[in-house]
């Protein structure tokens, strides 16, 4: 099935899928906008060559070719574990009530961090 999952983002006109918070595309939805991209090869490049964000023209891209984004915000993160705004509580989907399977911008301290973190509270727990 073709599927395309990632942290909704606007810019213009296009929504797509966040690249920093990372997104998932599926085969079937691959080869859809490469088909489409291959029919219409000439107005992506121009339409590359005018914008600063692939993750953006990807977006288009998909779906031009009939592949349309699930929102995976907050399961996908795009922010850092302490950036997470509190206004977002206001949103549709609050995002301490949803496991979280990426974070944007974590260096390798902050995965160990996190790790570390993760572990410890484990062993808390099951005292």
């Amino acid at each position: 099935e073709p599927h395309y999952l990632g942290t909704e983002t606007q810019i213009g006109t296009v929504l797509f899928g966040h690249g920093g918070s990372g997104f998932m595309v599926s085969h079937k939805a691959m080869r859809m906008a490469s088909e489409h991209r291959a029919n219409h090869a000439d107005e992506y490049i121009r339409f590359t060559e005018s914008q600063w964000a692939g993750d953006m023209v990807l977006g288009k891209l998909l779906s031009d070719a009939g592949v349309q984004l699930n929102f995976s915000w907050p399961l996908l993160q795009n922010a850092k574990l302490g950036e997470i705004e509190p206004l977002t509580n206001r949103f549709y989907r609050q995002p301490w009530c949803f496991p979280v399977v990426g974070y944007h911008h974590l260096d390798p301290p902050d995965v160990e961090r996190m790790w570390r973190f993760d572990q410890e509270w484990f062993i808390d727990v099951r005292i």
